[in-house]
Formats: C-alpha cells, structure tokens, sequence
C-alpha cells in the first residue's frame, strides 16, 4: 500500500471527514474506502484532489 497520512474529523454532529496526504492515484480511495469501513460508517460526499488523476509510474525500461 502507498504511503501517506490520513486525517480523520468527526464534527459535533458526527459527520465524519478524512483527508488524506500523499497518495497518488486511487491510493487515497481505497484507503478511504478502509478506513469507512473499520469505522463503520458509509460514503457520503467526496471531493478528489488533483493528485487522485495522476498515476504512479512503475515498471522498467528495456533497451534493445
């Protein structure tokens, strides 16, 4: 799993708000979806950030 930092707000009303830092892709969604999961809450309203449309590059170049 990608490293990063996840900040979890629970309101007075008990609405919860988690922001998450230094994902790249959909990183951030899955451990989002995690963490709603654990905290038996369900998905509400999502705003992505600009990081959520890059994505990792892996792999490896090959010369031939």
């Amino acid at each position: 799993m990608a490293k990063g930092k996840s900040t979890i707000i629970v309101d007075e009303h008990g609405n919860i708000n988690i922001k998450e830092e230094g994902f790249v892709g959909t990183a951030c969604a899955e451990r989002t979806a995690a963490l709603l999961k654990g905290l038996g809450a369900s998905k509400g309203e999502e705003t992505k950030k600009p990081e959520f449309f890059r994505h990792d590059h892996v792999g490896t170049r090959s010369r031939v």
